[in-house]
């Protein structure tokens, strides 16, 4: 299965090369934290999601191609909990997709989950009870924003730090971020054959270097593991 891919930008531009090759490849996928609550589009009142798009946009992508193989993992932390997204999946999805309730956040010291560098954007999520650091109501920080002596915004997440032990009771895998891998590269090789798609794949590769050609020159070629298994993965979408 893959990590979670939440409220990342990264997350948003590559996410149909990510969702469509989970589903065809049958393994499960996580859409991460946050989705809903930094969407400008999403409504949310008094504590209750009735509209979604970014969330339901990805849904869409996954179930689109699913075959019943693999599975559509929402997660969900104390600002989802807070602003009823679970109440909205089940209503809308039911038992089509999986809550996974989040308990902790691993250690790792990145400096906030998003950089934002638009003034009125951290002010949008402060509103919507975000950690934002630093401060984008604070005069003095907007007027350090507007000399340009601050150049961002880290939004920060209520953070729990939780143990869990699961040996011998395994019986899944996270790969984390490894199958984005795969993601990039199937959307600059599919950039590559149809140019009218580069943009909205977000590729930027304008032909195909080395590494990608020694496996061959066509899709067919490229992808020949994936045809002769029943699975083709160069997806036209």
């Amino acid at each position: 299965m893959t990590g979670a891919l939440g409220s990342t930008f990264i997350a948003a531009r590559y996410w149909p090369s990510f969702a469509v090759g989970a589903a065809l490849a049958g393994f499960p996928i996580v859409i991460g934290e946050n989705v809903v609550g930094i969407d400008k589009k999403s409504v949310i009142k008094n504590g209750k999601t009735t509209k979604a798009p970014e969330l339901e946009r990805r849904i869409e992508y996954f179930t689109r191609y699913f075959d019943g193989y693999g599975a559509m993992i929402i997660q969900m932390n104390v600002e989802d909990t807070r602003n009823g997204v679970a109440e909205f999946l089940i209503d809308k999805y039911g038992n089509d997709v999986i809550i996974e309730l989040k308990w902790g956040q691993g250690a790792k010291d990145i400096g906030g989950e998003i950089q934002v560098a638009d003034l009125e954007y951290a002010q949008f999520l402060k509103n919507r009870r975000y950690i934002v650091d630093p401060d984008p109501f604070d005069p003095v920080v907007i007027k350090g924003f507007e000399n340009r002596a601050i150049t961002s915004f880290a939004r920060e997440d209520h953070l729990f730090k939780a143990l869990s032990l699961c040996t011998p009771y395994a019986k899944l895998i996270c790969l984390g971020r490894a199958p984005m891998i795969a993601g990039f590269l199937g959307s600059n090789i599919e950039g590559v054959f149809y140019p009218e798609r580069k943009a909205s794949l977000n590729g930027h590769w304008d032909v195909l270097p080395p590494s990608v050609t020694e496996y061959g020159k066509y899709p067919e070629e490229i992808f020949s593991f994936a045809v002769r298994t029943g699975r083709f993965l160069f997806v036209l979408y």
